[in-house]
């Protein structure tokens, strides 16, 4: 995932600091929130360890934990998010809290590519879909996060709800759902290309793998030097010259053979990378022009 895209869920889905204020009974987080403000995450951090510490109210704990978990994720350190919100008691804790506990983990969850975790989450959470703005949240990140398990189906009808949530004009739905179906056809979906299959062709034929993977120019260069150092040690070996065939020719083709067949299967990850890649900033892009 591109790291704009994440500072981008990171900063609109950090509601934890804001949504919770109404349920401060004193100013005992004014020092941390001033810190926030002010971009110091750490020192905050600091100051919100000490409430969780001295506190013998269970409700400005978790208040203090969830303004934690939101400085870890503006740092970035998303698996210390997520860690801090488990450090939270969900049982007692109020339906609207435990909504705000519960999505911020699983946003977390998916910021640190864990989108397993981000569905189970997600899927505790299907009681609070009667709400649609808490809906609407729940269905955008479930989209994102079955794209991430290459559940294209799952993703596909979570988006689809999710449009439906937003839109209320049937010409502009009729438009976006023909934008999914497009999206979403056999085509467009990335394919995934195997790295056991790119080097089994290579061992074959050297610049085979180049080919599965698309790379016809690499390919055919690969090939060609192959071919270049095969003649160059069978013809040094025809003039009696040995030791130049075996250290210049095979010697040197030994080690551009063993190198191609790491390097086609780092090709076949670069190159799956870049399909989701691409596929996922064009879905996120017709995701967020939704509600624009």
């Amino acid at each position: 995932m591109k790291w704009t895209i994440k500072y981008f869920l990171t900063c609109i889905f950090l509601c934890g600091i804001f949504l919770i204020k109404s349920y401060s009974k004193e100013k005992i987080f004014h020092v941390a929130d001033s810190l926030i403000t002010a971009g110091q995450y750490r020192d905050a951090r600091i100051e919100l360890e000490k409430v969780t510490f001295f506190s013998t109210e269970q409700s400005l704990t978790t208040q203090a934990l969830i303004r934690k978990s939101a400085c870890f994720k503006q740092e970035q350190d998303f698996p210390k998010s997520y860690k801090t919100l488990n450090r939270i008691f969900l049982p007692t804790q109020p339906d609207s809290l435990l909504f705000i506990i519960k999505y911020e983990k699983a946003l977390a969850y998916y910021l640190a590519q864990e989108p397993g975790r981000a569905v189970f989450e997600l899927q505790s959470l299907q009681k609070f879909l009667a709400d649609k703005e808490k809906a609407i949240r729940i269905k955008f990140l479930s989209a994102l996060s079955y794209s991430d398990l290459k559940n294209w189906e799952t993703s596909k009808k979570e988006a689809i709800d999710f449009l439906q949530l937003n839109i209320s004009d049937s010409s502009r739905l009729a438009y976006f759902k023909l934008q999914f179906d497009e999206l979403f056809s056999k085509k467009n979906i990335p394919k995934t290309l195997s790295k056991k299959t790119a080097k089994n062709i290579s061992l074959f034929i050297p610049g085979g793998g180049q080919f599965y993977s698309g790379k016809i120019g690499e390919g055919l260069f690969s090939l060609g030097l192959h071919g270049v150092l095969i003649y160059f040690g069978v013809s040094q070996f025809l003039d009696k010259f040995y030791l130049t065939g075996y250290t210049a020719g095979f010697g040197l083709l030994q080690r551009l053979y063993t190198g191609n067949l790491q390097r086609v299967q780092n090709l076949v990850e670069e190159v799956n990378s870049k399909r989701y890649d691409d596929f996922y900033n064009e879905y996120f892009i017709l995701l967020t022009s939704i509600t624009e």
